[in-house]
């Protein structure tokens, strides 16, 4: 079944489909900025505007159930749409008068939201709606409150929570590690999770303790580059004193501060519905894996070539490598292994993102090689 979700701007409409699917994980989910010659359907209008008075919207804003209804079955004609579930949502980004931004200086305004029942039957109804005020010219403000206030929508309608919030996007724990650069301990970055983005008691200490665990290996890196650095200096005093400038800049060379080497992988299972990397079917792409795994051991002998300098982290990410054979993985392993030193490495992990790609003869080939942690959704 298909949840019809209808945006009057082209603005957060990933986020937005993450979080209604996030509810109705068993659903499709269509994000749509209709056509301006839906309004034959009828006029589409602010809902509430005595409410909101110096408001003005784009040609779409609110949608009432009347209207909402008619630019269902406009946009399901056009073939748009399919198979509708029984609900529907209306997201209008509703902006300031003209006159009132050019007083201002500031596009400030609000963000409304509408969901309706009965879609699959002879009335559409609407049951609950919210409104946000927003500063339209800060995003990353207007973007979190967006989320805060579509989630509380989804909550009322459906009852439930989700254990990490409005969280949609990848890598939370740099929300956390962020907190912990401030000064703050676990605990707090670990309770701003749950205030500002209504994450769960258990992901949230998840997320903080995987942030301080990450701390930790970036502080002994930190050390290490920085007795790297004292090292060069010493080095510069040696080599000026013995006039051998030659011997020194190799040492140099080898010494300068590391990096982290990333090697893709992209190919999974199937393609997940919320995934926006470079990823395809190993099913369907299966005779280009070997080619690929050949261009990239290529790349990889030049990279170490081209950096002159052994890697502090090495990360095997994708898509999801574990798709590779526990043959191709260990090609892969080894080549690694060959043309870079793993006496500096700090950690060397593989992403094993899909469990359904994990076997016991590609986790022998990851205990053999020197990976020292695999990462598991």
């Amino acid at each position: 079944m298909m949840i019809p979700v209808l945006i009057n701007e082209k603005n957060f409409e990933y986020d937005i489909h993450s979080l209604v699917k996030a509810f109705y994980p068993g659903q499709e989910v269509k994000v749509i900025c209709p056509e301006p010659d839906i309004t034959d359907c009828d006029r589409l209008f602010l809902p509430h505007a005595s409410e909101h008075p110096s408001f003005v919207s784009s040609d779409f804003v609110f949608l009432q159930e009347k209207s909402f209804k008619k630019a269902i079955d406009h946009l399901t004609a056009a073939g748009q749409l399919r198979d509708l579930s029984d609900i529907g949502i209306t997201v209008a980004y509703i902006h300031e008068s003209s006159e009132t931004i050019n007083a201002s200086g500031k596009d400030t305004g609000s963000i409304c939201f509408v969901l309706y029942e009965g879609l699959g039957k002879n009335e559409t109804i609407k049951r609950a709606e919210l409104c946000v005020p927003v500063d339209h010219e800060n995003r990353g403000e207007t973007k979190n409150n967006l989320k805060n206030t579509l989630y509380q929508l989804l909550k009322k309608a459906t009852g439930k929570s989700l254990p990490w919030g409005t969280l949609t996007g990848i890598r939370p724990v740099r929300l956390p590690m962020n907190r912990l650069k401030i000064g703050e301990t676990k605990e707090e970055a670990a309770r701003f999770l749950m205030e500002e983005y209504e994450v769960s008691r258990e992901k949230a200490d998840l997320a903080a303790e995987i942030a301080e665990t990450e701390q930790r290996v970036l502080e002994r890196m930190c050390r290490k580059r920085k007795q790297n650095h004292s090292d060069i200096e010493a080095l510069h005093e040696k080599a000026s004193e013995e006039a051998d400038c030659h011997s020194g800049n190799e040492a140099e060379t080898e010494l300068l501060s590391g990096y982290s080497l990333y090697l893709g992988i992209p190919f999974c299972p199937t393609t997940c519905a919320y995934c926006s990397f470079a990823s395809y079917s190993a099913e369907r792409f299966s005779e280009w894996m070997d080619p690929y795994l050949d261009a990239l051991i290529r790349e990889i002998e030049f990279a170490s070539d081209c950096m002159g300098r052994n890697p502090d982290t090495i990360y095997i990410g994708g898509g999801t490598p574990t798709t590779l054979s526990p043959a191709q993985l260990e090609r892969l392993l080894q080549t690694v292994d060959r043309y870079f030193s793993m006496d500096t490495v700090q950690e060397f992990t593989v992403e094993a993102g899909r469990p359904d790609s994990i076997t016991r003869e590609k986790l022998a080939v990851l205990r053999e090689d020197p990976v020292s942690r695999i990462s598991i959704n």
